[in-house]
């Protein structure tokens, strides 16, 4: 996030970056934490970065079907919140 958060202010474009990572999370997780931590901030702009997490944990992980079920939930709340 950093990185953009730098490239966007070389072009002149300020931001506040708030960052609502955990590492080690999963989109189970982050779906639980999305109100809270981002959400409630009021963003104008959301980057997602998920799926890693979910397969790398083998049988405690994520299923494929659950995956899908997580991710459309972020971005459809995201997007509802965005007005």
């Amino acid at each position: 996030m950093q990185l953009v958060g730098s490239g966007l202010a070389a072009n002149g474009v300020k931001i506040e970056i708030i960052g609502a990572g955990i590492s080690g999370h999963k989109s189970n997780q982050m779906l639980e934490r999305l109100d809270r931590d981002v959400l409630s901030k009021k963003p104008q702009w959301m980057t997602l970065s998920c799926g890693v997490n979910d397969v790398w944990h083998g049988a405690k992980g994520v299923t494929l079907e659950d995956y899908k079920k997580n991710i459309t939930a972020i971005i459809d709340q995201a997007q509802a919140a965005g007005g």
